[in-house]
């Protein structure tokens, strides 16, 4: 199994894969936003997959992109 396929099923899995793909990275986030934790200074596509799939894992990420931001805002209107 790929790290790619092991994410896709279960996200919090990243957190055993070393030097993941942004790829990997973006697929773990999206099946479960708190993979979010597992991850060192996660790129703004991968900040915005997180927060798309659950807004509260904002708290998670370290100096969140103005987008990122505004994206948990308009969520929470």
């Amino acid at each position: 199994m790929t790290d790619l396929e092991k994410v896709t099923k279960y996200g919090s899995a990243i957190e055993f894969i070393k030097n993941p793909s942004e790829e990997v990275q973006i697929a773990a986030v999206t099946q479960n936003g708190y993979a979010i934790n597992y991850i060192n200074n996660p790129s703004e596509e991968v900040q915005i997959a997180a927060v798309t799939e659950n807004g509260y894992v904002i708290q998670f990420i370290k100096n969140p992109t103005l987008i990122v931001r505004q994206i948990v805002a308009v969520e929470k209107l």
